[in-house]
């Protein structure tokens, strides 16, 4: 499934699409099909949002005025009869206001408030936000009491409150303004509800304190997991109003914080049995609930000049009041990557240097404030099967005029030997493996590539010919990237081939590119019978094959190997040409030379 987001004028449009192919994604050879995905909204009973709802207004009129001295105060109570409505319900919004002057005109509408997330490297819930007024009533009110009804439209997307990587959240208000006598500007009072794809049957009175703490408050489904609540971002919201208040007053006055002292990250190869550890400081005076800590779990890539995301765990960390923590030091231990069973993380992308990398990101506050308190980079490998590929399994012969080669598998192990039979009337021979890596640029309706290409080990026949052994053996490092067909988001192929070239009498070259697979399990082969000699030994020209050679760079035959200079990273989802001030501040990298 390919989920596309066109920012518009307007506001957003999301559009999602299958796709269907035969050929490789980087063909881009594919069949889409647009279809129409709409959200429902069933409650988790018991909830909230069936008793009535009330907010208290204590508000001052006509202040910032130019002529303003004087506080006109505004007083009373908004209430909704419940706080869950659906399709076509009326909702009776009833106020009761007294005010210092009296009160000329009330305006009541049904808000909509659309929040959309900005991919952002500097800010990982950078949200903007969209109103569109729905259907509004106005009204000559006086002090006292008063209420207006209002019919919800119909074709209305229900409340979204989780979404996958934070896309989209929508929240509905009831918007009252009110306008009091010798007054020019108005008071915005706003009170939320729910709007739901079922009726919720609304309650009478309160319910008590134990009660209300049974209550589910959020606006999930009655169908989502409560671990799948990662947009969860309020430190309160699921209080009483007693222990908001507590918490609230204690923060201000200094009295409580959860402070972050340390990030640990302990892996194996891959995620398999890998998990952070958080040490955190519980600073109070007396035993306190943790609320909260946050985690986020990023994958990045980078493709040219383009950066994105393409995977994003989130995790929170959270005790009931009636679970406290005592004063100091505490560690708390969450397992990577949190839910496997939102991606496949068998086909995650290995890290590869400043490519592909992961990072975990620890805050104790929502993520919309954008304070990150600790960070720490980790590596993610790959496990490939050698005989995943059955075309690789036969042998392989090729012939180019008098020269050709012979092979009897094409499937390696890292760290073992690539083996070739190469006949002909050559002068000399060379041996190198070469690796290609493919990354994923993505696009609307067409994705790009960028593909990078490197000489991973090489070898050089000796000048004497009766050194040459009967069959040439090139050595596979052992930690470098096994071959990659499939990963999740299509963002990196990784391909290898073995390249062999005879030089003949005349200076002429055949060269042979024969594509290899490298895995991590026993290839079913032995050492090379007659290993290359070491450098240092008369008529040998050998690169040693123990250590790979460095990533990106030029293996050009007697010339300076230059690694090139990268852009640093900037935000808006890009690489971007380097700033002038940092031009300024390291002249040495732009000189002439």
């Amino acid at each position: 499934m390919n989920k596309l987001g066109l920012l518009l004028k307007l506001g957003i449009l999301i559009i999602h699409s299958v796709r269907a192919a035969i050929d490789p994604w980087f063909l881009n050879t594919h069949v889409e099909k647009i279809f129409t995905v709409r959200r429902t909204l069933q409650l988790k009973q018991p909830h909230i949002a069936a008793y009535e709802t009330k907010q208290t207004v204590n508000e001052c009129v006509g202040h910032g005025g130019l002529f303003h001295r004087n506080c006109t105060a505004l007083n009373g109570t908004v209430a909704l009869e419940k706080g869950a409505y659906t399709w076509d319900e009326e909702i009776l919004f009833k106020w009761d206001l007294e005010c210092t002057v009296k009160l000329q005109q009330a305006k009541v509408s049904l808000l909509k408030i659309m929040e959309f997330r900005h991919a952002d490297p500097g800010h990982h819930t950078q949200l903007e936000s969209m109103k569109q007024l729905l259907v509004s009533e106005t009204k000559q009110i006086g002090n006292g009491k008063g209420h207006i009804t209002l019919k919800v439209p119909k074709h209305l997307h229900t409340s979204i409150e989780m979404s996958l990587w934070n896309v989209l959240s929508i929240k509905y208000f009831v918007y009252l303004q009110i306008k009091a006598q010798s007054t020019t500007k108005w008071v915005d009072i706003y009170q939320p509800l729910v709007l739901t794809s079922d009726h919720v049957k609304g309650k009478e009175g309160h319910p008590d304190k134990q009660e209300a703490f049974r209550l589910h408050k959020r606006a999930t489904d009655k169908n989502d997991d409560s671990e799948d609540d990662d947009d969860y971002d309020s430190e309160i919201d699921d209080l009483d109003e007693a222990t908001k208040a507590q918490d609230i007053d204690a923060k201000e006055r200094g009295l409580y914080s959860i402070d972050i002292d340390g990030l640990h990250i302990v892996s194996d190869e891959g995620l398999q049995n890998a998990y952070c550890e958080i040490a955190f400081v519980v600073n109070a005076r007396e035993p306190r609930p943790l609320r909260s800590i946050r985690l986020l779990m990023i994958g990045e890539c980078r493709a040219g000049l383009s950066w994105f995301e393409f995977i994003r765990y989130k995790a929170i960390a959270t005790t009931d009041p009636q679970t406290l923590f005592s004063p100091g030091e505490h560690r708390i231990k969450i397992s990577l990557p949190f839910l496997d069973n939102q991606y496949d993380t068998h086909i995650l992308p290995p890290s590869l240097g400043e490519d592909v990398k992961y990072s975990i990101k620890v805050s104790t506050v929502s993520w919309k404030v954008n304070q990150v308190e600790a960070a720490r980079d980790f590596q993610v490998t790959r496990w490939v099967d050698t005989w995943a590929r059955e075309e690789f399994k036969a042998s392989f012969h090729e012939q180019l005029g008098k020269f050709g080669m012979t092979m009897t598998q094409r499937c390696f192990q890292r760290g073992k030997w690539v083996f070739a039979t190469i006949y002909g009337p050559a002068k000399k021979v060379r041996l190198a493996l070469i690796q290609q890596r493919r990354l994923r640029q993505p696009g609307l309706t067409h994705d790009g590539s960028y593909c990078t290409e490197r000489i991973v080990t090489s070898v050089d026949s000796p000048e004497d010919s009766d050194m040459w052994p009967e069959e040439w053996a090139l050595h596979i490092p052992p930690h470098i990237t096994p071959s990659i067909e499939v990963s999740y988001w299509n963002v990196v192929v990784i391909s290898y081939a073995l390249e062999t070239i005879s030089i003949a009498e005349d200076g002429h070259e055949h060269r042979h590119i024969v594509p290899i697979w490298i895995g991590c399990t026993d290839d079913r082969l032995g050492p090379p019978k007659d290993p290359p000699v070491r450098e240092g030994q008369p008529g040998v020209d050998y690169v040693d094959p123990i250590e790979e050679l460095p990533e990106f760079e030029v293996v050009i035959p007697e010339t300076i190997h230059e690694h090139p200079f990268w852009v640093q990273r900037l935000n808006d989802d890009t690489y971007n040409e380097i700033p002038v001030n940092w031009q300024r501040e390291h002249p040495e990298y732009f000189a002439d030379k």
